[in-house]
């Protein structure tokens, strides 16, 4: 899952435990709606070709409602279907130049490592036994005098 989606759901949730179904909709609604460092486009504009009208514009009138005109509108979404593509292309361009950018920094902080057959390597043990744990899994609350126990398992069978 993405961590900018995580991350927005969880703030959500700090105040509406169990919640997620019901915050999800706006969480993507926000991350779909808002301009990205990297490629200076929003998502929505990537997929569909126009900007968006966000809800609070169609109740309180912006010039944007207040002005349209459904023929010039028609022509305009043709327009932009037809320049999508540029727009497409010079995204990709920047997300590109973004990603050289930021590259060398990443890139300094990795310690190269190389492995020689018969090395061995530690492997996450899939035959353990223990519970995977979700990223949305509600934490207990430990008190750093007290052991803090997991919700005994439960059988699904």
């Amino acid at each position: 899952m993405n961590k900018i989606l995580l991350d927005g759901i969880k703030k959500k949730l700090e105040t509406a435990k169990g919640l997620w179904v019901e915050e999800l909709p706006s969480t993507l609604w926000a991350y779909r709606t808002t301009t990205r460092l990297a490629t200076g486009e929003t998502p929505f504009m990537l997929a569909y070709g126009t900007e968006v009208v966000i809800p609070v514009e169609v109740r309180e009138t912006s010039m944007m409602v207040q002005f349209y005109n459904p023929e010039v509108n028609d022509e305009e979404l043709r327009v932009n279907l037809d320049l999508l593509e540029e727009i497409r292309e010079t995204a990709r361009v920047k997300n590109v130049a973004h990603q050289q950018r930021t590259a060398p920094h990443y890139n300094s902080k990795l310690k190269a490592k190389r492995f020689h057959q018969g090395e061995l390597v530690l492997r996450p043990d899939s035959t353990s036994g223990r519970r995977k744990r979700g990223k949305l899994r509600m934490r207990l609350n430990c008190k750093p005098d007290l052991p803090c126990l997991d919700p005994p398992e439960q059988d699904n069978k």
